[in-house]
């Protein structure tokens, strides 16, 4: 779908030009309907469509229907989400297989463009592996520091941001799970940091990160004052995820709106690259010989 901010193209579809959504959907029939299609088109052969066949039945337990003339429309119609989200991805697993590398690559570009087209929140990966797409801030921010985490000693570090990362990808986020999450990641890394062994809040922030920066960035007063408040900034992230970190007094489960969980975990993750940055600058290199 055309961003607001970028002109149409022509001959553009007028729905894919003003039809905006404010939310991302998790189901469509539309693109129920173009994914059947196109797959049909894909597989003439009856070859092919029997080892799908087979391949769906023992991979997901789901009934495709006759051994002959398949009917992939109407799977694709009926089936659960979670089915065809799957046979996107063994569609091109078997495609790159048994039949046509560009037939693959050119599935692969259709369901990416049909996702975004109909509106739905999910993306695809090198291999057509169906994710969840949170935000393109998210992607940059989050994902890029768990690559960035190859210390051996920052291993929890990593293990607790990616297991945040998770539960925000999975069909059925656990977003106050993964606020709980980057908390832990980024206390974990603050306490190797600083060799303090106090707990991640701003008192602890002020009286042991501080004294870092200003040894860090102290020969620059300006970058000093923009690490300062850098600090502020993350002394108020802890504020505002620290809650999620403990059990709500109510017989109702309480959970957090997407988009505060995605900003929470988003920045949670920009404060862990800093901190790992700073965690390099103090860490002392490792005698040699």
């Amino acid at each position: 779908m055309t961003s607001s901010t970028t002109p149409p193209r022509d001959g553009e579809l007028f729905s894919r030009v003003y039809a905006q959504r404010d939310t991302r959907l998790s189901d469509s029939p539309r693109f129920r309907i173009r994914i059947g299609s196109f797959f049909n088109e894909a597989l003439k052969g009856e070859t092919h469509s029997r080892e799908l066949r087979q391949r769906f039945e023992s991979e997901l337990g789901v009934s495709v229907g006759g051994y002959y003339n398949l009917h992939w429309t109407a799977f694709f119609k009926n089936a659960e989400m979670r089915d065809v989200l799957d046979a996107i991805t063994i569609m091109y697993g078997t495609l790159t297989t048994s039949y046509s590398n560009v037939t693959a690559a050119q599935w692969r570009r259709f369901v990416q463009r049909a996702f975004e087209e109909e509106g739905l929140l999910y993306t695809v990966d090198s291999k057509c592996g169906v994710r969840r797409a949170v935000d393109e801030e998210y992607e940059h921010n989050a994902i890029s520091v768990v690559r960035g985490l190859h210390d051996g000693r920052l291993r929890a570090v990593s293990g607790a941001l990616e297991s945040a990362l998770k539960k925000l990808e999975q069909a059925n986020q656990d977003r106050k799970g993964a606020v709980r999450d980057v908390f832990e990641s980024a206390e974990t890394l603050f306490k190797l940091t600083t060799d303090s062994g106090a707990n991640l809040s701003t008192s602890s922030l002020e009286k042991h990160l501080r004294p870092i920066i200003n040894r860090l960035y102290g020969k620059d007063p300006a970058t000093v004052s923009a690490a300062g408040r850098m600090l502020g900034s993350f002394q108020a992230w802890t504020d505002a995820a620290h809650p999620f970190r403990h059990g709500q007094k109510t017989e109702v489960p309480i959970d957090l709106p997407e988009d505060v969980a995605v900003l929470l975990v988003s920045q949670g993750a920009s404060f862990i690259r800093w901190l790992a940055d700073i965690d390099r600058g103090t860490t002392p290199s490792p005698p040699k010989g």
